[in-house]
């Protein structure tokens, strides 16, 4: 009885379903390993893409920069030439005669 084809025997059915279980669990393994690498390869290309994506965005707004710098200041100077028309009507105009060298001359 010990020795018959599902019993402890040498090489019967045991042995043959063993192997073939290996072979299964090899076959899965290779499959999980390659889809780990194209995975892997995937998000590799994806850091790339969002790295390029970035540094392009980047530098639009440095080249926009000395233009916003511009119209910063003159949206500054308008604010102070506001600021000081408010606060003393008469100072303004008579400050920026005397700076093209028009004062007393009316």
């Amino acid at each position: 009885i010990g020795s018959g084809t599902y019993g402890g025997g040498g090489g019967g059915l045991g042995g043959s379903v063993v192997s073939d279980n290996s072979q299964l669990i090899s076959n899965y393994q290779n499959q999980l390993d390659s889809l780990q690498q194209q995975l892997q390869a995937a998000q590799n290309a994806n850091d790339r893409a969002l790295q390029a994506a970035i540094e392009a965005a980047i530098s639009r707004l440095e080249q926009q920069k000395p233009e916003i710098l511009r119209n910063a200041e003159k949206a500054n100077t308008a604010a102070y030439n506001a600021y000081t028309q408010a606060s003393n009507p008469f100072g303004i105009g008579a400050e920026s005669a005397a700076a093209i060298g028009l004062g007393n001359s009316g």
